[in-house]
């Protein structure tokens, strides 16, 4: 059983936090795979290769642009001078590798990943009737594996076999650059002919065809089964702006702070415990990583791919992959939720707490203004800005989860006291406070304004993020989202217009609404043609822009029927 991660950032990472620090890297799932299934071949220790780097930030002409391979036989973790290498090497693109033999025999000439110039592959398959194809198959496809010609042919891994068989789909092997185009149309008349020499050879079984391969600036994977009616081999991905270490005991998870991916990870088993951070490429279907970092899923169409429309859609026998040691999907979220650590219900409770207090807030505050008086809801709030200010503090030098939870209780309690001290005549100094914090929160309200509006952009572009990962799941999300997203840019149309001639009441006022909505055009314009935005997020913008002109009449409103009082 193979397993194998590919790393792709714009910086370069050490080999460490991908193979030997994570408490579930790669070099760990050789002996514990939490997601094995078959549990008669427990252990990857026939092999071990990784590319150690496969270009520097800056060209070196004497070093040139082939990749560097390090592989051994011996088990991955127990090899010294790997965990030695892996702390002292960065690189931006990163191929490893732990291996099974499967046919052929096992030498260091057998190990992955494979190498030709530029080009590097790495594989997670099983190939049937293999022997039978390389007979079969043409033989000017061999030069490009350098195999001595005293070598029996059949001592060929399947994986360099299908390996030399890519090479030759390429126009040409040794080119200085190829396209993400050339590379990922090499990888789709490679698995067509895998699958028309099995079907010649008359193979009993599926093939599994997990393949990945790379010119060091593109990179292609596949998750592909040869069958309409069974299940591939696991793969998974994840991107982000940072992947790090959270907690003590090597565990990683990948964080998003915009919507930039600056870091992609392909994998066979997810790398970390965080199944947020993870999602499964779905069967038949190739991911795409181009030199820009643009991530593309696209379904492999042949004869063995199941539409969502199709009967087959319901649902692909796990029997054949989980028989042959590959990961399956179905188990996976069950096996990494019984790994969770013992702090997932703490997390869980923290984060309920964390929502109560802001609902807390929500409710407290109307509540102490209709039922007391303004300088009392003035209090209030300046004893919640107190409070929370302790609490970011504690949280920033201490970082526990707890501080979540013991706030819970101390905003009823604030609301008591606030309560108390208005039940009867307040405190003259109580009265002066209050007033002071409201001259202040006055001044303040330009940046409480400039806050509002990041917050919102920070929400539309959660929620494209969590759109793009629904779109993952089906057509019908898709589908779902794209109404959805018509229907926020028909309302915020409509919202404008009907607000429009309240709100622009003056030359300025008209000039900057008009400035507003020409700059969304314009910003949503260009991230359509950078592809750093979705309909998801700009339909969120539109709404949020036209909610504030909305607004920008109703206190234009509210201030002429003042002045006419």
């Amino acid at each position: 059983m193979c397993r194998f991660v590919i790393y792709k950032g714009t910086a370069p990472v050490q080999l460490s936090h991908l193979l030997t620090r994570p408490c579930h890297s790669i070099i760990n799932q050789a002996f514990d795979s939490r997601l094995r299934l078959d549990r008669r071949r427990p252990i990857n220790g026939d092999g071990f290769g990784v590319d150690l780097g496969w270009y520097d930030s800056t060209y070196d002409e004497e070093l040139g642009v082939q990749p560097c391979i390090f592989t051994s036989v011996t088990p991955a973790w127990n090899n010294v001078n790997l965990t030695r290498l892996t702390e002292k090497i960065k690189s931006p693109l990163v191929f490893a590798h732990v291996r099974a033999t499967t046919a052929g025999s096992l030498s260091l000439d057998n190990c992955h990943p494979w190498q030709f110039g530029k080009i590097m592959v790495s594989t997670h398959h099983r190939i049937h009737g293999c022997l039978a194809l390389m007979s079969y198959s043409v033989y000017a496809q061999w030069r490009y594996l350098r195999i001595p010609e005293d070598k029996e042919k059949t001592a060929v891994q399947d994986s360099q076999w299908a390996f030399a068989l890519l090479l030759s789909k390429l126009p040409d092997p040794n080119a200085s650059k190829f396209s993400t185009e050339i590379l990922r149309q090499a990888m789709l008349e490679t698995i067509a002919d895998i699958n028309e020499m099995t079907e010649a050879v008359n193979a009993t079984e599926p093939s599994l065809m997990n393949f990945c391969v790379t010119d060091g600036e593109s990179v292609i994977a596949t998750r592909y089964i040869n069958s309409r009616h069974d299940e591939a081999a696991s793969l998974w991905f994840s991107s982000g702006t940072t992947f790090s270490e959270y907690a003590d005991g090597g565990h990683y998870k990948m964080s998003k702070m915009d919507k930039r991916e600056n870091i992609i990870l392909i994998a066979s088993e997810p790398l970390t415990f965080e199944k947020a951070d993870w999602m499964e490429i779905r069967t038949n279907h190739m991911v795409v990583i181009t030199p820009k970092m643009n991530l593309l899923q696209v379904p492999i169409i042949d004869k063995y791919f199941v539409r969502p429309t199709d009967p087959e859609w319901s649902g692909r026998d796990t029997d054949f992959a989980a028989g042959k040691a590959r990961t399956l999907q179905r188990y996976s979220l069950r096996l990494m939720t019984l790994t969770m650590p013992p702090w997932f219900l703490w997390s869980a409770l923290s984060s309920t707490a964390r929502l109560s207090t802001v609902l807390q807030i929500l409710i407290y505050l109307p509540l102490t203004l209709s039922t007391l008086s303004t300088s009392a809801f003035l209090l209030l709030s300046l004893l919640l800005f107190g409070h929370s200010l302790i609490h970011g503090t504690l949280t920033l030098v201490w970082g526990s989860s707890a501080l979540s939870v013991l706030q819970v209780p101390a905003h009823p309690f604030l609301l008591l006291v606030c309560f108390n001290a208005f039940s009867h005549t307040a405190n003259p100094w109580l009265i002066t406070m209050a007033s002071w914090w409201g001259r202040i929160l006055h001044w303040s309200s330009p940046g409480f304004i400039v806050l509002e509006g990041m917050s919102s952009l920070l929400v539309s572009q959660k929620l494209g993020q969590v759109g793009k990962e629904l779109v993952g799941e089906g057509e019908s999300y898709q589908f779902g989202l794209l109404i959805g997203a018509a229907a926020a840019y028909v309302t915020s149309a409509w919202w404008i217009v009907a607000s429009y001639p309240t709100a622009a009441s003056s030359p300025l006022s008209s000039t900057l609404l008009g400035a507003a909505v020409t700059a969304f055009v314009f910003l949503t314009c260009i991230g359509f043609v950078l592809r750093r935005t979705n309909v998801i997020e700009s339909s969120g913008l539109a709404l949020f822009l036209a909610y504030n002109v909305w607004l920008c009449g109703v206190n234009e409103k509210s201030a002429v029927d003042t002045a006419v009082e």
